[in-house]
């Protein structure tokens, strides 16, 4: 049966209700950001293939080195990445720039999608 403490409910098998709704809700955040992971994968890919297949391969151009410095401004300091790391450089920028604001939006989707009121 349920029964109910001060500060947690557990089931009479001693499970802390509190510590498994912790954990699930741990679950399902951890859920949500590797799905917002997937994402920024799947699209900074599908912009690296886009690269070699539209300019790379149909050019038979080699862009060893990317410079990612801002445009129009000389006197800005040149950063250069090599091509083979800019997949890497890509998925790290998005992911500290977009990844929490992904979960957020995602995590209220699915509260909405279960019509919980949070």
């Amino acid at each position: 049966m349920f029964s109910s403490t001060k500060h947690s409910h557990t089931y009479s098998n001693n499970i802390n209700f509190n510590n498994y709704k912790m954990k699930t809700t741990n679950a399902i955040e951890q859920a949500l950001k590797e799905k917002a992971g997937v994402e920024i994968d799947q699209l900074v890919s599908r912009f690296i293939q886009d690269i070699q297949t539209n300019i790379t391969d149909k050019y038979r151009t080699s862009g060893f080195w990317y410079d990612l410095r801002e445009s129009g401004c000389s006197d800005s300091p040149k950063i250069n990445v090599k091509a083979t790391l800019l997949d890497s450089v890509l998925k790290r920028m998005l992911t500290e720039s977009h990844l929490d604001r992904m979960v957020e939006r995602k995590s209220a989707e699915l509260i909405n999608k279960l019509n919980l009121d949070i």
